[in-house]
């Protein structure tokens, strides 16, 4: 299965970074704040990942083909997924630093770019779009494998429900890698 939204979302979020990073002349305070609301960026994707990990884990695990299916078959309709689906892509920390962010120049007149301070900006909102596709691509996948569980025999799903465990889990430690390189260089 292909995630590779997981890389956008991560490789967005360290342009974010390198971003800030170059502008020289922020504040150190406005740094930190900007440095805590992606490291609360990074837990929260952590956070989804982890429960749709564990979520997967659990249904991988179940050995009754007949439970097995119909855990499956719930996944598109899964209210702990719908609740973090729904915090995940409103992220309410990043939207609040970006509405703040956007004032900020002001303060700043003469010691930094507008150009680059957009360009900053355009980043924040890019990882706004990736976490929707993300948020989607989950949703998606759970989708098609509750359809799945209704037209293919259960060691098929099965096969899926652990390719898409598994791709998840590299998502994860990469993400993580990416993570600790980002929070190097701020």
């Amino acid at each position: 299965m292909d995630i590779a939204l997981f890389s956008d979302l991560a490789d967005a979020l360290g342009k974010v970074v390198s971003a800030l990073n170059s502008l020289a002349d922020i504040p150190p305070k406005e740094r930190d704040k900007y440095r805590q609301t992606f490291n609360e960026t990074y837990r929260l994707l952590d956070t989804v990942l982890n429960i749709v990990i564990i979520k997967l884990g659990e249904i991988r695990d179940i050995q009754d083909p007949a439970v097995f299916t119909s855990e499956v078959s719930r996944l598109d309709n899964n209210q702990e997924w719908l609740q973090n689906q729904r915090d995940f892509r409103l992220c309410y920390n990043l939207h609040v630093t970006c509405r703040e962010a956007r004032s900020l120049p002001k303060k700043l007149v003469g010691k930094i770019s507008v150009n680059d301070w957009n360009a900053l900006l355009e980043q924040i909102e890019s990882v706004f779009q990736s976490e929707t596709s993300v948020a989607d691509q989950i949703s998606n996948f759970f989708k098609e494998l509750a359809e799945n569980s209704q037209n293919q025999p259960p060691d098929i799903v099965k096969k899926q429900v652990n390719a898409f465990r598994d791709a998840l889990i590299k998502e994860r430690q990469k993400l993580i890698k990416d993570e600790l390189e980002l929070f190097k260089t701020i």
